[in-house]
């Protein structure tokens, strides 16, 4: 094979590359986008704690909770120890339904 025609070859492979990286980064904003204003709200009621361990740090406790999609269930946290039985507000994406962001604790 001579020079010219390795070239080629090597060319005709630069586009699936460089759509794959143009994909994953168009996505992840989308993705955002798409969860902070069309994600559709949900009331989270705290259920359990969980600790969560971190490399070099101090462990520290979350407060988790369930939240239903179509009879299935998702697990939600909220990096705030709130009692158990206290409400916080997610928004989850309408697309994904196990993707979501925390908006805060509910005042009762």
């Amino acid at each position: 094979m001579s020079i010219i025609s390795k070239i080629k070859r090597i060319r005709s492979f630069i586009p699936i590359p460089m759509l794959i990286m143009v994909g994953v980064l168009a996505i992840g904003p989308i993705s955002v986008v798409t969860t902070n204003i069309y994600g559709t709200p949900e009331t989270v009621t705290v259920s359990f704690y969980k600790k969560i361990h971190k490399a070099k740090s101090n462990p520290f406790t979350v407060s988790c909770g369930y939240y239903y999609v179509k009879g299935k269930r998702y697990t939600a946290v909220i990096c705030e120890k709130l009692p158990i039985g206290a409400k916080f507000q997610i928004k989850r994406s309408p697309i994904v339904s196990c993707e979501y962001n925390t908006i805060g604790a509910l005042q009762e």
